[in-house]
């Protein structure tokens, strides 16, 4: 079982959780170690107080790493993870107390500890009516309520009691890879719908019909600018059409997009978009025309009067994630809740989710000079 959440750890190094209760099969399988080693090894007497410290190590770490885990598995806030694990501290500092009754005792109540929070935290995420809580009530209950009416079988329950947790923690593990493959699904689907939305959107007859009118208008005053305004809605029209259907496109088209729509719009609003990139790198694939949708609700919610409008796009590389950072001047002005609602951002996220299967990050928030918006991707 270690090594099993050991592996799911290395796949996805954001899966904590999996690391944790690797680490709490690896104490249990060296608890049942030190604890039948004298069946099997006639060791020194001057040895026996040192196994019996080292049982007590690891009976305090797994006595706070079970509760760490479900912690982090039903994501508790940071200001209950911080008073819970203060209260458990406490409750084991005072077991320490009990020596005068033998090393068993100790080590008894401290486990006694570490699984009665386990199973506060589990009964909080029961009352909030997260998913996986009740199995892992009726995963931990038995192992405490067993110990206290048979305490003189302590070592049988604790090792048999661990073996139906892991059993219970499996199923939920299953349940939830069956929940993703469906918002997996989901996802595609919703992508698929909003895939043609996009092009709605975009296509759409009053989009064409103001772009058109613009272009008449420069026709009659300014006929080459009219000719320019005309090539730059040809462009975009012609970037969406081809990469809708596709599930990634280079980084490259996806400027090129942008750029072609701050062009149409420049012509429309009589205002200077402009569009400046830092750290691009023109064969790295993304989600089709998501940077496109930052930059149209950048110009769409743009309520500034002066003449020169600033966009900035960059691309960034860490060790566990690649960014794209995309900074609108002084836009949108709306706040952050309505513009999550619509079409545009809901367009991204399915996207995302597409291509990167809950390996992503989205932020959008209102700075003093303008609006900025993160797109984190994790690396597999």
């Amino acid at each position: 079982i270690c090594l099993y959440f050991l592996v799911r750890f290395c796949l996805d190094y954001r899966r904590i959780g999996n690391l944790l209760f690797s680490l709490i099969s690896l104490a249990f399988f060296a608890l049942i170690l030190m604890e039948y080693i004298r069946a099997f090894y006639h060791y020194p007497y001057t040895w026996h107080f040192t196994r019996l410290h080292i049982i007590l190590g690891i009976t305090i770490l797994i006595a706070l790493l079970l509760p760490a885990f479900f912690s982090i598995q039903f994501e508790f806030s940071r200001k209950n993870i911080w008073l819970t694990f203060t209260v458990e501290l406490l409750l084991i500092l005072c077991s320490f107390g009990l020596f005068f009754l033998g090393y068993d005792i100790v080590t008894m109540w401290i486990m006694l500890i570490g699984f009665c929070t386990s199973l506060y935290i589990a009964f909080v995420a029961f009352s909030d009516r997260i998913r996986g809580s009740l199995l892992a009530i009726i995963g931990i209950a038995p192992i405490p309520m067993s110990v206290w009416y048979w305490y003189s079988y302590y070592d049988y329950i604790i090792f048999a009691g661990f073996g139906h947790l892991t059993l219970m923690t499996l199923i939920a593990l299953a349940l939830r890879e069956q929940e993703q493959r469906r918002s997996r699904q989901e996802a595609l689907l919703m992508s698929s719908r909003l895939e043609k939305e996009l092009l709605k959107k975009n296509i759409q007859p009053h989009f064409l019909m103001n772009s058109l009118m613009s272009a008449i208008d420069w026709i009659e005053e300014n006929p080459s600018v009219g000719i320019d305004l005309l090539y730059a809605l040809v462009k975009e029209f012609d970037i969406l059409v081809s990469i809708s259907d596709h599930k990634q496109i280079p980084l490259e088209q996806e400027i090129a997009l942008c750029q072609a729509h701050l062009a149409i719009m420049s012509f429309r609003r009589e205002k200077n978009f402009h569009l400046q990139t830092f750290g691009i790198l023109t064969e790295e694939q993304i989600p089709p025309a998501i940077l496109h949708t930052i930059i149209e609700n950048g110009v769409t919610h743009n309520t500034l009067d002066q003449k020169d409008i600033h966009f900035e796009i960059h691309f960034r590389q860490e060790r566990l994630y690649q960014e794209y950072y995309v900074f609108c001047e002084n836009g949108p002005t709306q706040d952050q809740e309505s513009i999550e609602d619509g079409t545009g951002l809901q367009y991204i996220k399915a996207r995302l989710e597409e291509s990167y299967f809950r390996r992503w990050e989205l932020i959008s928030r209102g700075r003093e000079d303008g609006w900025e918006t993160v797109i984190r991707i994790f690396r597999s």
